[in-house]
């Protein structure tokens, strides 16, 4: 569950955050998202961790900030045989 800051909505877009995930999760690239409500959003939790700068420089780590978002956009070009 994520509450919102007061006046955040002055600029994020709410709406356009809520289609973002279902549009995300439809495609296979986010956690379902469950309910919206006046100041917040519910959306399922996905173990992990935020990248830090030295993540990026892990070709491992690296190949994956492209390929996920070439598959998302269906780009044929990506170097992988498995989508992420």
């Amino acid at each position: 569950m994520r509450v919102y800051g007061e006046k955040t909505d002055l600029i994020i877009d709410r709406n356009l955050e809520r289609q973002n995930m279902q549009i995300l999760h439809a495609a296979g690239c986010s956690a379902p998202f469950y309910a919206k409500f006046k100041n917040g959003i519910a959306y399922a939790f996905v173990a992990g961790r935020s990248l830090e700068i030295e993540d990026v420089s892990d070709p491992h780590i690296s190949k994956y900030v492209f390929v996920t978002p070439c598959h998302f956009f269906g780009r044929a070009h990506c170097e992988t045989e498995e989508p992420v």
